[in-house]
């Protein structure tokens, strides 16, 4: 049980990780797309 928490801990963590990098990198694309139009 513990073992199986600890597990979905890391797999959060990591998702979160992953998450954060696609939201800074589709931030950045609407930024250039922004800039283009003006």
């Amino acid at each position: 049980m513990l073992f199986s928490s600890g597990n979905k801990g890391s797999e959060v963590l990591s998702e979160e990780r992953g998450g954060s990098i696609q939201f800074s990198i589709i931030l950045s694309l609407c930024y250039i797309c922004i800039k283009r139009k003006l």
